[in-house]
């Protein structure tokens, strides 16, 4: 996994704190590949709020994240997932089944 623990503690802090103590975080993708190079960094974030909840959540820690310095520069994409939503993105099962939780 290619992350840095500044990153990791980062991405925690700012899921807990915009999504709920209870929210789970999974990065996938490239980051996930150590003969990889380079990358965004995908995150899936699964928390129990509803959909207007999830997207000022999603949008606040995105604001967060970027003004860390060990991620300011960096591309993030966040994919979101709740059981309060009547259909999840394809994308979650892939990101589930291919990814590593933080």
């Amino acid at each position: 996994m290619r992350i840095t623990a500044k990153q990791h503690r980062a991405i925690q802090q700012a899921a807990q704190q915009h999504f709920g103590p209870s929210a789970t975080v999974w990065l996938f993708g490239s980051r996930v590949n150590d003969a990889a190079k380079g990358g965004d960094y995908d995150l899936l974030i699964e928390a129990d709020l509803n959909a207007a909840q999830l997207i000022q959540a999603k949008l606040a820690f995105l604001v967060q994240l970027h003004s860390q310095p060990c991620l300011e520069d960096e591309k993030i994409d966040v994919v979101l997932s709740s059981p309060q939503l009547t259909q999840a993105p394809a994308i979650v099962a892939v990101a589930k089944r291919e990814g590593v939780i933080l």
